[in-house]
């Protein structure tokens, strides 16, 4: 194939994905996106795997039934998760909203499920966090079950946070509650350091590795990879040398992982699998702040990162809760364009890693990795 047909091919390429990405986002904006994911739910490849999580779920419980307690459990409803792991509500008769059994369908997903268990139990043992700690899942037993692995973790009341969100009378006070409460964790566990070589290769190197093997599967990789390079410029520019804070972050803080009462009080933190014990605390709200323009907006991530590039700047109340953060001073020093691309890489990075789906996924790719790749060039 000649080189002028192989750039017609890769230009009618990206034009199928932006158009595919429109439709996306007119369906989003009408808010059709839900009945889609309803209707996808009665496929048949969907059915399969809900049948073969049940059956998987019956044997675990099946297995750890000396462990519960007020015995016998059973299975009450299976939670929609766009991942590798399928989540199902499980608990006695007297209490059926007991706890999640959580269950890898992949590799990646099984360490996603270990991490999990490793930052829930470390969490609960830092005495420092006192109270806190009731925002956060206990865990009541993990481990394998015919070489399948899986977590079975406290269920905690409330609803996703994006409920309060969409009600305007408790919208502010949802969103100060909750920076507030992930603040609390920066807080407490907070050390001061500068920005080394090793925390630029953990935190830019690393996730760019990742981004740069998945974009390489798609056509025109050699533009995209040109432009990681510059994001890599870009923040190894801003970062190298600046004073920073490192901290247990969340990883993943965004309001569907943010629990609240009908109230708008914040009632628990769940999903907790990206969590890392010395991380950029910032990243949590940069995080939360895009996931909620997400929200609003009814687009996806890299679309609303790809507007922050192009104009770096906070609304007047995100501006407001930015300062209040843990390492907040940093927004300023390392600039809202840093921070967000440093946050839209991790995000990509640990999605594609942890979420096998997503790497091969070409309207994904073009709506969270390409779109923002666009916009820098």
């Amino acid at each position: 194939m000649s080189a002028v047909s192989r750039c017609a091919r890769d230009r009618l390429a990206i034009t199928g994905w932006r158009l595919a990405a429109g439709v996306h986002d007119v369906v989003g904006r009408f808010r059709l996106l839900g009945l889609l994911q309803r209707l996808r739910s009665l496929l048949p490849a969907k059915r399969r795997r809900a049948e073969r999580a049940h059956a998987v779920a019956m044997a675990i419980l099946a297995d750890v039934r000396g462990k519960l307690e007020a015995g016998p459990w059973r299975l009450y409803e299976m939670m929609p998760t766009d991942g590798d792991v399928a989540v199902m509500g499980t608990g006695p008769t007297t209490h059926p909203s007991r706890a999640l059994i959580k269950i890898a369908e992949t590799p990646a997903a099984a360490e996603g499920l270990e991490c999990q268990r490793k930052v829930l139990v470390a969490l609960h043992a830092e005495e420092r966090l006192g109270e806190w700690r009731r925002l956060i899942p206990r865990v009541i037993d993990a481990g394998e079950s015919g070489g399948v692995a899986y977590l079975i973790e406290e269920r905690l009341p409330g609803t996703s946070l994006e409920h309060a969100l969409a009600r305007p009378g408790l919208r502010d006070a949802a969103l100060r509650a909750a920076v507030e409460a992930i603040g609390q964790l920066h807080r407490v566990t907070a050390r001061e350091t500068t920005a080394s070589h090793e925390i630029l290769e953990r935190c830019v190197s690393d996730p760019l590795r990742v981004v740069g093997v998945a974009v390489r599967h798609f056509r025109e990789s050699g533009r995209a990879l040109a432009a990681l390079g510059c994001v890599s410029d870009r923040l190894r520019e801003a970062l190298e040398g600046q004073a920073i804070t490192l901290s247990w972050v969340h990883g993943d803080y965004w309001p569907g992982n943010i629990l609240a009462g009908p109230d708008g009080r914040l009632t628990a933190i769940v999903d907790w699998e990206y969590a890392h014990p010395d991380d950029l605390s910032l990243l949590d709200i940069v995080n939360f702040f895009i996931t909620v323009r997400m929200s609003f907006r009814r687009q996806e991530f890299g679309h609303v990162v790809a507007d922050l590039v192009a104009n770096a700047t906070w609304t007047e109340a995100e501006a407001q809760l930015v300062a209040l953060a843990q390492n907040g001073q940093v927004s300023g020093t390392i600039g809202i364009e840093a921070m967000v691309l440093l946050c839209w890489l991790r995000h990509v990075a640990s999605m594609i890693t942890r979420r096998s789906a997503f790497a091969k996924h070409s309207l994904w790719m073009h709506a969270n990795v390409h779109t923002v790749l666009d916009s820098l060039a």
